[in-house]
């Protein structure tokens, strides 16, 4: 079975794969993103966004009804 490799320091195995919350926090406590990581060298293999800014769908206003 192919094992994964990072391409930084050629280290291989999933285990040299580590994550890591970020220190930059939301309101409500969550973590702004999540990072993957290798052990051996700290080549940062992926970003996960952990927390969303999101915009209402509904309209703020509510249009007159013209006649």
């Amino acid at each position: 079975m192919a094992e994964p490799k990072c391409p930084s320091c050629t280290v291989e195995g999933i285990e040299h794969f580590k994550s890591k919350e970020s220190l930059e926090r939301a309101k409500n406590g969550t973590p702004w993103f999540i990072l993957v990581y290798c052990d051996q060298c700290g080549h940062v293999h992926q970003t996960l966004t952990k927390h969303v800014f999101t915009t209402s769908t509904s309209s703020p206003f509510i249009m007159p009804n013209l006649k």
